[in-house]
């Protein structure tokens, strides 16, 4: 059956006119008094009363309909009675006679199913990993389901549960692409270093946190193939199964029957096999983004003041005054087009910028000179060298880093470490990329609190010890 013909073609009209912000507040306010009902419905004198409000604090009682043209009302009352009627109309909601002649408002199944699947988009809640895999090995072990009814005690669950597994992986992957999307876009250091601190807030410790750190799948996998086995494997539970499936499936034939049961525990068997390969692609995906966003802000706060970051900041002033139009070109600024006319050469011959590498003759060797160095031109060789050595971003050089500035505190925030500088900001990045790594001493803590410090705006954090 075509899916507009359970739900109707003008059933999305609300959510594409001009009023679709208010259609839909209109539908989240008639769902709120609804929910709580045993019967998924509440008197429509409650409704009418909850949208009124509405109307009266919006203040809003002029409307220009597609179908009727443009109608006044003359309260917040007869706003809210029309928008019910018209959500009559479009299928959302539908309007029955109950005990007392009381008249209630209810939504239809399909209506309920789409609205919850619009607020779960908005609430961007995140699925509890460990939960769903606790629940799966739960339904897996309970031997009394096999005894009784293992399609519907079982089979059911376990594909519902490792469908929903695999969903949710899959959409933390998405959204790990689309952080690592706004990490190649156009942004200067200030933005990728907010972005980093909000995806370090919404993936890096709350979904991908919980899932490296919960209970793994891989850890009950050999158990739960085990009792998907017995589907195909046991007779008798196999025998029991087919019957449940041509119960709840209205399946008369048994032949067809075994053959869905068997395809269908193949295909679970195939997505917890899966589940590693989909880690690790998420695993790749979150290194991806934090080492893409470190040297993204790495670049440009180190390039502002050598050569190529003024020519290049001179060439995006110039541009911007382009696209914008504010400013009109001076004579003088044209010369300044030819810059943009500089490509790199793409063929090599004799009077190219290429330097040819000379081909290396046979090399016998040289002898060292007797000469020595005296202890001063030693110890400066040394010094040299210690000071390479300390510029070297480490783990241990960030370690005895935040060791020295936080001394004797066993807590300190982010905003009050040094930042007078650019290196002092890509320090405070790498504080907070090792943080709670093995063998670092500290562990960081948001304080939900976004500050700006010369010029650079981030999510403080406390360290702690």
């Amino acid at each position: 059956m075509s899916f507009f013909n359970i739900v109707g073609a003008s059933f999305f009209k609300p959510l594409t006119s001009s009023y679709k912000e208010v259609y839909l507040d209109c539908l989240n306010m008639i769902y709120e008094c609804c929910k709580y009902q045993m019967s998924n419905s509440e008197e429509k004198s409650i409704v009418v009363e909850r949208l009124s409000d509405y109307f009266e604090e919006r203040n809003q009682k002029n409307f220009v309909f597609e179908e009727e043209g443009e109608e006044s009302f003359a309260d917040g009352r007869s706003v809210a009675l029309e928008f019910i009627r018209k959500l009559k109309g479009f299928g959302w909601i539908d309007e029955e006679i109950g005990k007392n002649y009381i008249s209630r408002i209810y939504f239809n199944d399909y209506a309920i199913t789409i609205l919850e699947s619009f607020r779960k988009i908005v609430s961007e809640e995140e699925a509890e990993y460990q939960s769903i895999i606790q629940t799966i090995y739960s339904i897996a072990v309970n031997e009394d389901a096999y005894r009784q009814k293992p399609y519907e005690n079982v089979l059911i669950g376990l594909q519902e549960n490792i469908e929903r597994l695999i969903k949710e992986l899959k959409k933390l992957n998405t959204s790990i692409k689309k952080y690592i999307d706004k990490a190649t876009e156009n942004k200067d250091a200030a933005e990728i270093i907010e972005d980093y601190f909000t995806y370090h807030k919404e993936i890096g410790s709350k979904a991908y946190h919980r899932l490296k750190t919960g209970d793994n799948i891989s850890r009950y996998r050999p158990q739960i193939l085990d009792r998907l086995n017995r589907f195909t494997e046991d007779e008798d539970i196999l025998a029991r199964t087919i019957r449940g499936y041509m119960v709840v499936q209205n399946e008369e034939d048994p032949v067809k029957a075994e053959s869905e049961i068997k395809g269908l525990v193949h295909y679970l068997k195939g997505e917890l096999k899966n589940y590693d390969a989909i880690i690790e692609e998420i695993e790749n995906k979150n290194v991806r983004y934090i080492n893409s966003a470190i040297e993204r802000a790495k670049f440009l706060l180190s390039t502002d003041k050598n050569i190529e970051g003024k020519l290049n900041k001179i060439l995006e002033m110039y541009v911007h005054k382009w696209n914008t139009g504010k400013e009109e070109m001076q004579e003088e600024e044209e010369t300044f087009l030819h810059i943009f006319d500089i490509f790199q050469s793409g063929f090599l011959d004799g009077e190219s910028f290429y330097t040819p590498r000379e081909s290396k003759g046979e090399n016998n060797g040289e002898q060292f000179s007797e000469e020595c160095f005296d202890d001063s031109e030693l110890a400066r060789q040394r010094e040299q060298m210690d000071q390479k050595l300390k510029a070297l971003v480490t783990q241990k050089s960030i370690c005895e880093y935040v060791d020295t500035v936080l001394s004797d505190k066993g807590m300190m925030l982010g905003s009050a470490f040094p930042l007078s500088t650019n290196e002092d900001f890509i320090k405070l990045i790498f504080v907070r990329f090792f943080a709670g790594k093995k063998g670092t001493g500290y562990r960081v803590e948001p304080t939900g609190k976004m500050i700006r410090v010369n010029g650079f705006r981030f999510a403080d954090f406390r360290i702690v010890r």
